[in-house]
């Protein structure tokens, strides 16, 4: 990285739009999926006494507290679940809820109360009682929701990316990848940020000619706990002409930390992909997270922006638009306060910035910044468009 100043950068940021075309849900795709498992949680535990009766109690709890069951967010739901972890047991209210019978309400709406329901109300009842008496294991119960929670984004998240042939499957991104390797052979850094925490841009870059020449900060030394290979991220793993940089974090990245006083931090890619929480890693030395490493959430995902790895992935991203040529923006909706305060800070090369979006003339960076629209899918790009860049 000592010499990124003498070379020529072209920046990208890439957002949800750029994963579309290979069946990634939108937002409100997800938004939908999101609240039937959270409803399905609450039927199966209520209704069949399956799955976690806590877990689900949380989960309407936090539901019918907010404003969310007319219009649910999936990001803002994350929020409360995240604050509702830092709440404090109510014992007059908890009961009050309990007593009105909201537990397995949106269930019960669906099928009408009976006395069946009055028994499983009071099973509710006697198990919370229990938890009343060490209100303490409440915060514990919330964090397991919050990680089952995360998980169910993630392994939405999937794709079949590991079959090779995302570009023969999906000509679209044709016109994606020629621009790419267009730029590398006039000599460009090309630096690549996306939002997406899926693996579609890296399946689609390493099926190419282009694969030798791509990075993303892991190392290719690949090391082994318990069975799962692994990579560690250092900042100087960023050397080839293609670097990716994933400033939200990805569903193949986990902490690892090591055991005993001298505590140390590293940051690992599973080298064979997405990993629930079957794929704990831990031994006497040292403990992998159990959950992908990503960011979610509207208010929580701001506040991580100052943690590691994400703190040194956003300045990179600063320090990289400071000096890029061009920037090209591919599926990126405008509204990421904290990516919107990294561009205001470090860059100024506004008319060197590139919309690109079926929807371009309308994107606020377009009407507010003068950045140029080209108003495209990315299934429509060809090398053309170079021209216009």
């Amino acid at each position: 990285m000592n010499n990124n100043s003498k070379k020529r950068h072209i920046a990208f940021l890439l957002g949800a739009g750029f994963s579309m075309p290979v069946g990634m849900p939108t937002a409100n795709v997800l938004n939908s999926i999101i609240t039937s498992e959270i409803y399905n949680n609450i039927r199966l535990s209520f209704q069949d006494g399956e799955g976690n009766l806590m877990k689900s109690f949380i989960l309407e709890k936090v539901l019918l507290e907010s404003d969310l069951c007319g219009s649910f967010n999936y990001e803002q739901f994350f929020d409360l679940l995240t604050k509702e972890k830092e709440s404090q047991l109510d014992e007059e209210k908890l009961l009050s809820f309990i007593e009105r019978g909201l537990y397995g309400y949106l269930w019960k709406c669906s099928r009408g109360g009976g006395e069946e329901d009055i028994m499983k109300t009071n099973t509710i009842r006697t198990m919370y009682n229990e938890l009343l008496k060490d209100s303490s294991n409440y915060s514990d119960y919330v964090q397991n929701v919050i990680q089952w929670y995360q998980d169910t984004i993630a392994k939405n998240l999937l794709v079949n990316t590991n079959n090779g042939k995302l570009v023969q499957q999906h000509p679209c991104y044709t016109g994606f990848i020629n621009i790419v390797d267009y730029l590398v052979q006039q000599g460009y850094i090309i630096d690549i940020h996306t939002l997406n925490h899926d693996l579609i841009l890296e399946s689609l870059l390493s099926h190419t000619a282009l694969k030798d020449k791509v990075c993303n900060g892991f190392g290719e030394e690949k090391k082994e706990l318990f069975g799962r290979k692994y990579t560690c991220f250092d900042i100087s793993n960023y050397n080839k002409a293609i670097r990716i940089y994933k400033l939200h974090g990805s569903i193949d990245m986990h902490e690892l930390s090591s055991l005993g006083g001298n505590s140390t931090r590293q940051y690992i890619q599973v080298v064979d992909g997405y990993s629930d929480g079957n794929a704990f890693m831990m031994n006497n030395q040292l403990s992998a997270s159990i959950l992908p490493l990503f960011l979610t959430g509207k208010i929580s995902k701001e506040k991580d922006y100052s943690k590691e790895p994400f703190q040194t992935l956003l300045s990179e991203f600063g320090k990289n638009i400071s000096i890029a040529e061009k920037l090209i923006m591919v599926g990126y909706s405008g509204g990421d306060k904290g990516i919107n305060a990294i561009l205001d800070n470090n860059y100024k090369n506004w008319s060197q910035t590139y919309v690109i979006s079926p929807n371009a003339q309308k994107h606020c960076l377009v009407q507010n910044k003068g950045a140029k629209a080209i108003s495209k899918g990315i299934e429509e790009l060809t090398t053309s468009d170079l021209e216009s860049l």
